[in-house]
């Protein structure tokens, strides 16, 4: 199995890229490109760029990667998916499709989405209208899935009464579009912080499940921490994967240690995390 990290913090310590030589020296075979996401920001800045330097801007980061013989396993889409008004939603959706001619830039086969959440982080007051709404949403976006061949992969939110936030919503919401463009990423923390175990979150998943973002918590924070770190059972997630034969990237999203480790202690982070990572993976066996 091939293994991704994510670069935020790295990168905002070390520059880009030096965080790449860096997961490249430890060990890793992918990033998770998150510029489309953190540099995000209404009606301005990479996503108002006209086409020429939009282009151009993904085409230098792919230089950088393939120097460092990596390649990006996946890229997440801006969010929230839903703002408070609606020209911010129309430039929000933009930006997203936008992000699919990224990823056909970068060779990522996947961009991850959030679901539209219309009450933000409280229950959702009408789950057909949010249905609806998403349903029309993902509509557009599978146009340009298809169009630039990269797959939209849609992740499970935190939260009980959130959309989204239950593999039973993930499935419906994936066999609904009847598209095999359409996935699901799982997020393990957001699963544990919600009360399902990720290794039965997968389970339940099955075939749709093609992307992960792997990190800890204690189901009191989504503290994005390592695993080992938190509560998840991690031989029990391990076995999972193995059952319904997972063939993709393991990838994680562990951003909260190096946003607060000083930045000399960051190469042998990523280091000690490739280690962990192949541990983990080993566990199916256990």
């Amino acid at each position: 199995m091939k293994l991704s990290t994510v670069l935020y913090y790295q990168s905002e310590k070390l520059g880009f890229e030096k965080a790449l030589e860096l997961v490249s020296k430890a060990g890793f075979d992918a990033i998770d490109y998150g510029r489309t996401n953190y540099w995000y920001a209404y009606n301005q800045g990479l996503f108002a760029y006209n086409d020429t330097d939009f282009e151009n801007f993904f085409k230098r980061d792919r230089e950088l990667i393939d120097k460092n013989n990596l390649f990006v396993s996946q890229i997440h889409a801006p969010f929230p998916t839903y703002p408070d008004n609606i020209s911010e939603l129309d430039f929000m959706l933009y930006a997203i499709e936008r992000s699919f001619i990224a990823a056909q830039i970068l060779g990522s086969p996947y961009v991850v989405m959030h679901g539209a959440l219309r009450c933000g982080w409280d229950p959702d007051d009408d789950p057909q209208k949010t249905k609806e709404l998403n349903l029309r949403i993902f509509d557009r976006l599978l146009k340009m899935s298809k169009t630039t061949g990269v797959k939209l992969a849609l992740e499970n939110m935190l939260l009980e009464g959130i959309p989204t936030s239950t593999p039973e919503d993930i499935i419906d919401y994936i066999d609904s579009m009847h598209d095999d463009n359409f996935v699901a990423c799982l997020d393990t923390g957001h699963a544990h912080y919600t009360g399902y175990t990720p290794g039965d979150f997968a389970r339940k998943l099955g075939h749709r499940l093609k992307v992960l973002h792997v990190h800890d918590n204690s189901t009191n924070h989504d503290a994005h921490t390592t695993p080992f770190c938190g509560t998840i059972d991690w031989a029990d997630f391990s076995r999972a994967l193995k059952e319904i034969n997972y063939s993709g990237t393991f990838s994680y999203e562990t951003d909260s240690l190096p946003r607060q480790l000083p930045a000399e202690f960051i190469e042998d982070l990523l280091k000690f995390e490739y280690k962990l990572a192949k541990y983990i993976i080993s566990l199916c066996n256990s």
